[in-house]
């Protein structure tokens, strides 16, 4: 019975750590992602090239 006890409590504190470690994981490779995901976003006066461009071929298709 005690064992049984103890065994949920492992399991709880280990469930509890892996849950904490998962967190400081993601944010770390959160952390990174954004700074990527930053330099790839296009900035607005891309978005702007890219419409014109969109429109240019638009216009050569019909």
């Amino acid at each position: 019975m005690l064992q049984e006890r103890l065994r949920g409590l492992y399991s709880f504190i280990f469930i509890l750590l892996s849950g904490v470690l998962w967190q400081w994981i993601v944010a770390l490779a959160y952390d990174g992602t954004i700074e990527r995901i930053k330099r790839k976003i296009p900035t607005q006066l891309q978005w702007v090239q890219i419409d014109q461009t969109v429109n240019e071929f638009q216009a050569i298709i019909q």
